[in-house]
């Protein structure tokens, strides 16, 4: 496989992925929605350092680790279910809680910024689904390529995809006329993204992928 076809399987691979719901994408939306777009963005940071950490994981041979110890993908699975359903939740139980006023900048300054970057950050390590994505179906493409740095242009195309989508979702639904919506419905979209995550976190603890 030439080294263009190599990368243009893995934009699409991961696009795809990237594309589909999941915690990423409900936390991000519900970030922006809930808080504000600043915040959103920093969790879309700490989405896209986890996607460099799994894709280097995955150039590594994380797909090796998976293979040899059975325990290391279920010990992941049943940690992300549980922080799934911890960050479920938490929303159900601020659904009635009013919309906090959007944040000052001076807000994200150290501690805030921290915890909404950590959130994103703990959020795609701990999800289960990104680490077997990453581990059995990309390790294996990223065995093809023929040199080292058609790897590392791998691993740069995976950042900026997720780095460049996670935003693009924090910006669209920290939009004043999607903030606006969401302050009327704000009950039924937390109970309705809270019962979500809470139903994946039980699913992917309780049934190992």
């Amino acid at each position: 496989m030439s080294a263009l076809s190599l990368l243009a399987s893995v934009a699409v691979i991961h696009l795809v992925a990237m594309a589909s719901p999941g915690p990423n994408v409900l936390l991000v939306t519900q970030t922006a929605m809930s808080r504000s777009r600043r915040s959103a963005l920093m969790v879309a940071c700490g989405v896209s350092t986890g996607s460099l950490i799994l894709s280097t994981g995955a150039a590594v041979g994380l797909s090796l680790v998976f293979e040899g110890a059975a325990w290391v993908r279920h010990g992941i699975q049943v940690a992300g279910g549980a922080y799934l359903v911890y960050l479920g939740v938490r929303t159900w139980l601020a659904a009635d809680e009013p919309p906090p006023p959007p944040e000052p900048l001076e807000q994200l300054e150290g501690e805030s910024a921290w915890r909404f970057y950590s959130r994103g950050l703990l959020t795609n390590l701990t999800n289960p689904k990104a680490a077997v994505f990453f581990g059995t179906i990309l390790a294996p493409v990223l065995d093809r390529a023929d040199a080292d740095w058609v790897v590392v242009a791998a691993i740069v195309l995976i950042v900026f995809d997720a780095l460049w989508w996670h935003c693009l979702l924090a910006v669209l639904f920290g939009r004043p006329p999607v903030r606006l919506w969401y302050g009327r419905s704000k009950r039924l979209i937390d109970r309705l993204v809270g019962g979500l995550l809470a139903l994946l976190g039980l699913r992917l603890a309780a049934y190992p992928l």
